[in-house]
C-alpha cells in the first residue's frame, strides 16, 4: 500500500488531500486543516486519524495500465483531483 499527502492552501483554507494506492486500486481523501498544519500535527493526523478517514470507493488506477510513462502537468493533475472529489 502506498500513501501520499497533498497539503494546499486554496481560498483561505489549508486542505489535505491523502491518495491511497493498493494493487489497482486507488482511493482520495479530502481533510480540512484549520490554520497552517506544522509537520507533528500532520504526523499526528496520519498516525492516529488515518483509519478513521472517509476515502472515496475503490477506483481502478488507470495510472499502471495505461501511459504508465506519460507525465501529467501538475495543473491538470489539480483538476482531476478536484473533479474526484
Amino acid at each position: 500500500m502506498e500513501i501520499k499527502l497533498t497539503v494546499l492552501f486554496k481560498d483561505s483554507f489549508w486542505i489535505g488531500i491523502f491518495e491511497e494506492k493498493s494493487d489497482d486500486n486507488y482511493s482520495i481523501c479530502k481533510y480540512l486543516f484549520g490554520s497552517e498544519p506544522k509537520d507533528y500535527e500532520i504526523y499526528d493526523i496520519v498516525s492516529r486519524e488515518f483509519y478513521n478517514l472517509n476515502f472515496s470507493r475503490n477506483m481502478k488506477d488507470t495510472k499502471k495500465s495505461s501511459n504508465a510513462s506519460k507525465k501529467i502537468s501538475p495543473k491538470r493533475l489539480q483538476r482531476l483531483i478536484k473533479n474526484e472529489i
